[in-house]
């Protein structure tokens, strides 16, 4: 067997837990197959109010959230997520909590649609169609250390 298949991951120095919020199963099974041969953990929900619920409950190195989806958008998925994030901080002496990264997932590419993704508390913008190699980079830039 050849050195690059060894392994299945892909220039992945850690495994990642990834939560990916997206309601297309096209779009999901394809993020999802991505993101397992770069080595994450992948939990995929269809609406915002699971994606919220889902961080709730188990801890995510990243999430990659859909802007458009049903029963409660991206935008507000992500601000109820930082409204959690902030409410359990209050609470803590120490920065025990950390805030999660939110990269959106659009297929947007208009300037508007990015600044609301960030105004709602988003951290990062990934338009699709993207490459494995725009994830394998998202993933980098958003690795804690």
């Amino acid at each position: 067997m050849g050195e690059a298949h060894k392994d299945q991951t892909i220039d992945n120095p850690r495994p990642r837990r990834v939560l990916l919020a997206e309601d297309n199963e096209s779009n999901t099974l394809l993020a999802r197959t991505v993101l397992e041969m770069l080595g994450c953990e992948v939990v995929a929900v269809g609406t915002g109010r699971l994606a919220v619920s889902a961080v709730q409950r188990e801890p995510f190195d990243i999430v990659l959230m859909d802007y458009h989806m049903p029963e409660m958008d991206g935008l507000e998925a992500t601000r109820e997520i930082r409204r959690s994030e902030a409410a359990a901080e209050e609470g803590t002496q120490t920065q025990e909590r950390r805030r999660i990264p939110i990269v959106a997932i659009t297929a947007s590419a208009m300037e508007s649609e990015r600044q609301a993704c960030l105004r709602s508390g988003m951290d990062d913008v990934l338009v699709k169609p993207f490459r494995p190699d725009d994830l394998r980079r998202l993933l980098a830039k958003w690795s804690a250390p």
